[in-house]
């Protein structure tokens, strides 16, 4: 892993499209001071930058590349499961660092990847400076919340069924029964801990059945089978 102190022009474009670090822009760069607050790491393809139990004393921001979160829930390395991926400038660790103040995934560079890297302390300065970006904050924390607790309830399913219709429940659309996937078929096999095979087999049958119909990566939901 190589370090750096400053952030490339393209990294702070990025930085300050978000939401928190757009409003506060003049705030962070003023009070906020590189090495002593925050680095810039940059990990290779393939490189484990966070191990599942590690101890999160910091604020992540994702900025360039593509990383991936993976979970062990039982600590059992036969049931890695991909929870999401990021190849958009996003924060992580908020959950963690304020908490438990650990990890409960690990996560991985699919793509060289560039991550900002700030002290919790020095965060949460910023976050008593600039109230409104508690708002942000809390964003985050509801986000990862939100795809963990999705996961955990797909993988205590028995069924290949009976977690593909979960996750179809989970994101279907409010008023047309949509699912437009972000995931490929074997993303989706690692999100729900099946395999692509068996995966692939369920969702050809449940077309068959009429349950649902198929356009690339867009799922239309007709009904759901009676238990």
């Amino acid at each position: 892993m190589k370090t750096r102190e400053h952030l490339t022009s393209k990294e702070k474009k990025l930085l300050y499209s978000m939401p928190f670090f757009q409003d506060c822009q003049n705030i962070t760069l003023k009070t906020v001071k590189p090495y002593t607050d925050y680095i810039i790491e940059i990990i290779d393809k393939g490189e484990v930058y966070i191990n599942q139990g590690d101890t999160c004393n910091h604020i992540y921001i994702f900025l360039t590349g593509k990383i991936s979160f993976y979970s062990s829930l039982n600590r059992n390395v036969d049931e890695i499961v991909k929870i999401l991926s990021f190849e958009e400038t996003k924060a992580f660790g908020c959950a963690q660092v304020y908490s438990t103040g650990i990890f409960p995934y690990s996560v991985i560079a699919d793509k060289r990847s560039s991550i900002l890297k700030i002290e919790k302390e020095k965060f949460l300065d910023l976050l008593m400076t600039y109230k409104p970006a508690l708002l942000y904050f809390f964003n985050e924390m509801n986000y990862y919340s939100y795809h963990m607790k999705k996961q955990l309830k797909a993988k205590n399913m028995k069924t290949v069924r009976d977690k593909f219709i979960s996750f179809l429940k989970s994101n279907r659309g409010v008023e047309n029964g949509v699912v437009k996937l972000k995931f490929n078929i074997l993303e989706l096999a690692n999100y729900l801990g099946v395999s692509r095979p068996a995966l692939s087999k369920e969702i050809s049958k449940l077309a068959k059945e009429g349950y649902i119909t198929v356009e690339k990566k867009v799922i239309t939901i007709n009904s759901f089978p009676d238990k």
